[in-house]
C-alpha cells in the first residue's frame, strides 16, 4: 500500500472510531437522562419524606451528577479534542468535594 493510500485508511479508522466514541457518548448520556425521568416519575408517584442523612446523601449525589454533565457539556462544546490528565485530575478532585 502506497504512504498516501495508507494515511487515508488510517484517517477513515480514525474517524470511524471517533463516530463510535461520539454515538456511545449520547447513548450513555441519553441513559443518564432517562434514568433522571424515571426518579422523577417514581417521586411523582410515591412522595418519599427521606431522613437527614439520606436527603443529604441524595442532595450530595446530585450535585456530583449535575457537575459530572456540567464537565461534558464544557468538554463538548470546548475546541480541545482530548481531555487532559490534569483537567481529568481536577474534575475527579472536585467530584470528591461534592461526593
Amino acid at each position: 500500500m502506497d504512504p498516501a493510500a495508507a494515511a487515508v485508511a488510517v484517517r477513515a479508522a480514525a474517524e470511524a472510531g471517533e463516530a463510535d466514541a461520539a454515538l456511545q457518548v449520547f447513548n450513555e448520556l441519553a441513559q443518564v437522562r432517562l434514568g433522571t425521568l424515571r426518579v422523577l416519575s417514581l417521586l411523582q408517584r410515591h412522595p418519599v419524606q427521606f431522613t437527614g442523612d439520606r436527603g443529604r446523601t441524595i442532595t450530595e449525589l446530585c450535585e456530583a451528577t449535575k457537575a459530572a454533565v456540567d464537565f461534558i457539556r464544557d468538554l463538548a462544546a470546548s475546541p480541545y479534542r482530548v481531555l487532559d490528565d490534569a483537567a481529568l485530575r481536577a474534575f475527579f478532585e472536585e467530584s470528591e468535594k461534592l461526593g
